[in-house]
């Protein structure tokens, strides 16, 4: 369960960081916190949208699960009192693991709610599914008549097999992962392109048919990297996004570090960028890294 300390963050606060356990990381130099935003006037509503926060940092992992021969590590920032991301890494049979990063559109309570809903559904059909793309279609078709109109769901899907060193992914309308590897003697960033319709645009069947999957098979001191668009997407003052380009620099960067490291770069660099703009959207990485 989350700490007092954990539960006290507010938006702006140097990044939480799970490996393990939660904790604090020393921001970048120069890295100023964002202006706490406005809180509801009505001391009610005020309290709720605190119930809510609460509610969905203690549904969002504190403590991962070991994973053989792997290293993972997680960062999740909300730009509002209660987020549209989340994440999860959960245990699968034959020693398999489920991972998913998601993102609601829109934010606040509504797409905290969803949130949850998206949780879970998500651990209630994995572990049942014959194969990634079966999971994600039955967890459609739980979750897509629950979206009120104009609400949708994107989402990574992943089965990370220790045994194999593979990582099996679906793709629904999400940002793709990146996986940071060598050719020969070169590091490379590639990114995994997988084809999907998110959830809640099409219909079950056509849904079903825009589904692909793609498996990679992952060498030691490979990094795969699942990333909402509040990273590629983020605003410094000048309403300059981050981009795809400096990601890629920094995901180049944390190529030679373990998941942690990895991470911390991203955010780093993020957070270097954004300056003293507020956050324009939540933000959530995932690394998952295979031990030298």
């Amino acid at each position: 369960m989350p700490t007092p300390r954990d539960r006290s963050r507010r938006p702006g606060d140097p990044p939480s960081s799970v490996r393990g356990s939660v904790e604090h990381l020393t921001p970048p130099p120069g890295y100023r916190a964002a202006p706490d935003l406005p809180v509801e006037s009505d001391p009610m509503i005020a309290s709720e949208l605190e119930r809510a926060r609460a509610i969905q940092a203690a549904l969002l992992p504190t403590r991962l699960p070991a994973v053989p021969g792997f290293d993972v590590a997680a960062r999740y920032l909300p730009a509002t009192h209660v987020g549209g991301d989340y994440w999860d890494l959960f245990p699968l049979p034959g020693g398999r693991f489920g991972i998913v990063v998601a993102d609601v559109s829109g934010k606040s309570v509504s797409a905290a709610m969803l949130m949850v809903l998206a949780r879970t559904v998500f651990r209630t059909v994995a572990p049942a599914a014959p194969s990634a793309k079966a999971a994600v279609v039955e967890a459609a078709r739980r979750i897509a008549p629950d979206l009120p109109p104009g609400l949708f769901l994107t989402a990574l899907y992943a089965i990370l097999d220790p045994a194999a060193a593979t990582a099996t992914i679906v793709n629904c309308g999400h940002n793709p992962p990146l996986l940071r590897t060598t050719l020969g003697s070169l590091p490379v960033v590639e990114t995994v392109l997988v084809s999907g319709a998110a959830l809640g645009l099409l219909r079950a069947d056509a849904f079903e048919r825009s589904l692909a999957e793609r498996t990679l098979t992952l060498r030691p001191c490979d990094h795969l990297l699942f990333h909402t668009d509040g990273v590629n997407e983020a605003m410094n003052v000048n309403s300059v996004e981050f981009g795809d380009r400096q990601l890629f620099r920094a995901v180049q960067r944390g190529g030679g570090k373990d998941a942690d490291g990895m991470v911390q770069e991203v955010v780093n660099a993020v957070l270097h960028h954004r300056g003293i703009a507020p956050p324009s959207d939540d933000l959530t990485l995932l690394d998952v890294w295979r031990l030298p």
